[in-house]
């Protein structure tokens, strides 16, 4: 008999599609990140009264902002922003060794910017899709389950959500997947199979 979380890699991806044509907003605009780069300050040389100055004292240069857009992956901590709507962050990834596999818990905040009210489904539009298990990448979609949440020691959030425009809202989920190290997660946006994809490390760039 198929393991629930073995079992979850084959159903939801065409029951994914019938869901968000009815529950979760569809979005339109390209994802993207973006934030000031950590620039190296340049001292200011001491100089001493009466030695002339040949060049300006050099200063702090401005920072050079970093732009992430799909269908680049983002990073854990980064505000993704769709458009003008809504904007997601991935944070607090942590797994749970079990005796042949894993539990993988994590959250997704969701800030609605816009100016209508937005609606998701978080447990069936985000997903592990990539893990790395003794230094080889295994591809697949593992979703987030009850009993996966229970391992995880969290409760799952698994219904829908309704946030009004300046409304936030914060969702735990969790699932099952061989034991390793996740390296991808993915949120889809609508039933087109946009989507906005996390790698799963810190920004290494800000």
């Amino acid at each position: 008999m198929l393991k629930p979380s073995i079992y979850l890699l084959f159903v939801p991806v065409f029951l994914t599609f019938a869901i968000l044509a009815c529950a979760g907003t569809a979005l339109s605009g390209v994802p993207s990140f973006s934030c000031p780069t950590t620039v190296p300050f340049t001292a200011v040389p001491t100089v001493l009264p009466g030695t002339p100055t040949l060049t300006p004292a050099p200063t702090q240069p401005p920072a050079t902002p970093v732009s992430i857009m799909t269908p680049d992956d983002f990073y854990v901590g980064d505000w993704v922003q769709v458009g003008e709507a809504v904007r997601f962050r991935l944070r607090d990834v942590m797994d749970f060794p079990l005796d042949d596999e894993s539990a993988y818990a994590w959250v997704l905040d969701v800030d609605n910017i816009g100016t209508t009210e937005f609606e998701i489904y978080p447990a069936l539009q985000m997903a592990i899709i990539e893990i790395v298990v003794f230094d080889v990448f295994e591809i697949g979609t593992w979703w987030s389950s009850t009993d996966a949440a229970a391992d995880a020691g969290v409760e799952l959030d698994g219904d829908v959500y309704t946030l009004a425009p300046g409304e936030s809202g914060s969702y735990q989920l969790a699932a099952h997947a061989p034991s390793g190290e996740i390296s991808r997660l993915s949120l889809a946006l609508d039933g087109d199979g946009n989507a906005v994809n996390w790698s799963n490390q810190p920004n290494p760039y800000c």
